[in-house]
């Protein structure tokens, strides 16, 4: 359900780098530039149920939300 809601799905298991580690963000955007070359990052939200993730998705400009489990379609409002 969360996969179909979101323009760009990264599992950082299935790139090799596991977060917080930031290259798996520049590989996340990346992708999303391909649907919009003027893509900033400050316009990214990241989800994730781990603080010290979302900590590290905002080092790199993101927007980052905490979403406790089980609760991805009531952050995605």
């Amino acid at each position: 359900q969360l996969k179909s809601s979101c323009d760009v799905f990264v599992e950082s298991w299935a790139e090799g780098v596991r977060k917080p580690d930031v290259r798996i963000f520049d590989i996340a955007f990346k992708r999303l530039r391909g649907f919009d070359e003027s893509l900033m990052p400050n316009q990214v939200v990241f989800l994730d149920d781990i603080g010290v993730n979302c900590k590290a998705a905002q080092s790199v400009g993101w927007n980052a939300i905490r979403v406790e489990f089980g609760k991805e379609a009531l952050a995605l409002k």
